[in-house]
């Protein structure tokens, strides 16, 4: 089985390859969000989508049945879905993965994501993620204006980490929803 699937094949052009994925790193949603967002409001297309069989652990995130007029089933399955954006009027298109990150084989995983940036002649990948951490310094930073922060650091990663937390905007929906936790 082929892990990749495509729908459609893409023209050549210069684009970039954004990826999110709900996990650990995509607390409140903000990497994730962020793609479906741009896939909403860019007029972006299904490109492919990769065969979930081989990343996940059907017993950690179960298939969904959802029924249609109260009769029809339709079993939803996990999925990593590629999107691209065609001749909005800059030197780039974007191509959008957004999905859950695999649970198993990384190594193929990520073999699979090159494969979806080589063939989609992607000259450059960029990752989108926000740590729990990240997310709290952030929802409180947009709580007044005259809040500052001083959390505690031990190495220079963890500062940058923590410094991150000022280009992270959390919108109205996300800061009520924290508040309801």
């Amino acid at each position: 089985m082929n892990d990749l699937v495509w729908e459609r094949q893409p023209e050549v052009r210069q684009r970039v390859l954004v990826a999110a994925f709900a996990g650990y790193f995509d607390a409140a949603s903000a990497s994730t969000g962020a793609i479906d967002w741009l896939i909403e409001h860019s007029g972006a297309t299904r490109l492919a989508h990769i065969e979930p069989d081989d990343f996940f652990d059907f017993q950690q995130l179960r298939p969904q049945v959802v029924l249609e007029d109260g009769v029809t089933r339709q079993i939803v399955w996990p999925e990593n879905i590629v999107h691209v954006t065609e001749h909005l009027g800059s030197d780039r298109d974007l191509v959008m993965l957004s999905g859950i990150e695999p649970h198993v084989h990384w190594r193929q995983f990520c073999a699979v994501l090159l494969d979806i940036a080589d063939r989609a002649s992607c000259e450059m990948v960029v990752t989108l993620g926000a740590t729990p951490a990240q997310v709290g310094l952030a929802w409180l930073l947009a709580r007044a204006d005259n809040i500052l922060l001083i959390p505690g650091t031990s190495s220079l990663a963890h500062l940058e980490e923590n410094l991150a937390v000022r280009d992270l905007v959390l919108s109205a929906a996300d800061q009520a929803e924290l508040v309801d936790r």
